[in-house]
């Protein structure tokens, strides 16, 4: 069995921040989330606030994004079909992997 992490080890970056972006083109209004959002990371870099602090936070705004799509499964299918390429080469699921994240469930 291997334990792996997801972002930035088996994906190439970001995924939340990545899935946000490109969300974008189905609901540009959703560009009014990103302030906040980016107010409490650079807090949470800069040691400002704790991990705590930034998951309540975003998690504040969390549903209300994901509750402003008419199509979520759409929407996550579209963002796989085009970012499976950030899926880092030497990456070969295994059955018994296990692979976590602090990233939401959605993506």
């Amino acid at each position: 069995m291997r334990v792996l992490d997801f972002d930035n080890t088996i994906y190439d970056g970001e995924s939340p921040l990545d899935f946000y972006l490109f969300s974008l083109r189905f609901a540009p209004r959703n560009i009014r989330y990103i302030l906040p959002v980016i107010y409490h990371l650079i807090r949470y870099q800069r040691s400002k606030s704790s991990r705590e602090d930034i998951e309540k936070a975003i998690n504040k705004y969390i549903h209300q994004f994901l509750t402003s799509f008419d199509d979520i499964p759409t929407v996550v299918n579209a963002f796989w079909d085009s970012h499976m390429h950030k899926i880092k080469p030497w990456y070969t699921p295994r059955p018994d992997d296990v692979i976590i994240t602090a990233s939401f469930n959605y993506t």
